[in-house]
């Protein structure tokens, strides 16, 4: 089943001066994807493009052959319940405790508004040995103890589409062997997810699909395995 689709998609690039364009790029439930780039930053332009934190210049996205209305806020919100965002940019609101990050998200998504957290949020907290810091602010959070925090986040809205950039850069291996193990059960669900990483690990353990990225333009193919590659 086709859960999004990027349609004569072109994206700005600030920093290089080089545009991004995806003619038809498609992620399908139950699949896997690994980005592979000639342009670290390219791949987190179309990170952001796929999360409508950048909008296109041009082009269309649609969501389960939907086409989703980039000029009205609300299809934009809607949308963005479905996709979730974990890159360098992610961030917790530093006036809101930990746990006020993660209540506030599902009086948002879910329109729910709870005495506490889904008990498999929690268990999630558990799992990452972060419980015991949900009542503590942004400024009070060890950096690792914030990108789990923003993982959690978005794991809890349960998405339909999952994008992650680099998690070897903020996560030890202990935590990333965690995350692995998690991703690796929620990939077998009617999801995609979407992993930008030199962590060959885990590529090869998640990805099934390769999204290519050369010269600002992008494509699909089968998985290609590469050696001697390491770091995030």
């Amino acid at each position: 089943m086709e859960l999004l689709r990027l349609l004569d998609f072109v994206l700005d690039a600030r920093q290089n001066g080089r545009g991004l364009t995806a003619r038809n790029l498609t992620l399908y439930a139950g699949n896997t994807y690994a980005i592979c780039t000639d342009s670290p930053e390219h791949a987190h332009l179309l990170i952001k493009g796929m999360a409508t934190l950048e909008m296109p210049t041009t082009g269309n996205i649609f969501f389960k052959e939907k086409k989703v209305d980039l000029f009205s806020r609300k299809a934009v919100l809607d949308y963005k319940k479905k996709v979730g965002y974990v890159a360098a940019d992610a961030a917790l609101i530093k006036k809101a405790s930990a746990l006020d990050n993660l209540m506030l998200m599902r009086y948002y998504h879910d329109n729910a508004i709870g005495a506490d957290l889904p008990d498999r949020v929690r268990m999630l907290c558990r799992r990452f040995g972060v419980e015991n810091s949900l009542r503590l602010y942004p400024w009070q959070l060890e950096p690792e103890e914030t990108r789990l925090f923003i993982i959690i986040r978005e794991l809890a809205k349960d998405p339909a589409v999952l994008l992650i950039e680099r998690p070897g850069d903020y996560l030890r291996n202990e935590n990333l062997d965690i995350l692995k193990d998690i991703l690796k059960n929620w990939a077998k669900q009617a999801r995609a997810l979407m992993l930008f990483s030199a962590r060959q690990d885990l590529v090869e353990t998640l990805c099934q699909k390769q999204i290519n990225i050369l010269k600002g333009r992008v494509t699909t193919s089968d998985l290609q395995v590469r050696k001697n590659q390491h770091n995030g």
